[in-house]
């Protein structure tokens, strides 16, 4: 009798080795079958060959490209305008920004003359399978933001900080800041402190942290 303790599995009868046998492989076989087709919806980096070729066309058109990326700042810097944060307003951005490239791709599907029949089913089974978040997403995460705040030496800042689309924007942040801090200076000492710093911070470009005045230091940094 042949000892079957170190067995993988052990079957009363043939069929069970069989049936267990077949199940096992089939699992196998189930789970490789949908690796492989999930490599072959995949496409380039995105998750299909239809999301692919929508951002290619855009990228390739100037046009549509430039479009595109303003229509993604416009609508990071209204979220940010709210009061979102940086990763908050980027994901709203996203969305409303896919819902607009949903919207045009469509209608421009819709408008479109001598297709019909079959070739119409075809472009707009292909149009439902581009994923419009994943493409949009694209362009605001590649819009960089700045953060612009101050805050007490070795302590953290009183408030958020704000953050822009641009350190051009931030920097004016900082500068409105100063200038008000200059009007309610309680002595003109300060007043004067708060309007040389300003005064250098106008002659930066990009990011910067100045001061103290009057105990705090400004700053805008890449967020």
């Amino acid at each position: 009798m042949h000892n079957t303790q170190n067995l993988p599995f052990v079957a009363s009868d043939s069929n069970a080795l069989v049936r267990e046998m077949w199940t096992r492989g089939y699992r196998s076989g189930q789970r490789d079958a949908q690796k492989e087709q999930k490599e072959r919806e995949s496409y380039n980096g995105w998750t299909n060959y239809a999301t692919w070729v929508v951002n290619l066309w855009i990228d390739n058109d100037e046009g549509a490209q430039e479009h595109w990326r303003e229509r993604a700042e416009d609508l990071l810097k209204d979220e940010l305008a709210d009061g979102n944060s940086a990763d908050d307003a980027r994901e709203e951005a996203a969305r409303n920004l896919a819902d607009e490239m949903r919207e045009e791709f469509e209608q421009g599907a819709e408008d479109a003359t001598g297709i019909s029949g079959a070739l119409s089913d075809l472009l707009t089974h292909a149009l439902e399978k581009v994923q419009w978040q994943e493409i949009a997403e694209h362009y605001t995460n590649d819009i960089e933001l700045y953060a612009a705040g101050w805050n007490m030496p070795g302590y953290m800042p009183d408030s958020e900080p704000a953050f822009f689309t641009s350190d051009e924007d931030a920097r004016q942040y900082i500068l409105d800041e100063l200038e008000s801090m200059a009007d309610r200076a309680e002595t003109e000492d300060e007043a004067e402190n708060f309007t040389a710093l300003a005064e250098d911070i106008n002659l930066v470009r990009h990011t910067f942290t100045a001061g103290p005045v009057a105990g705090y230091v400004y700053w805008v940094n890449k967020a």
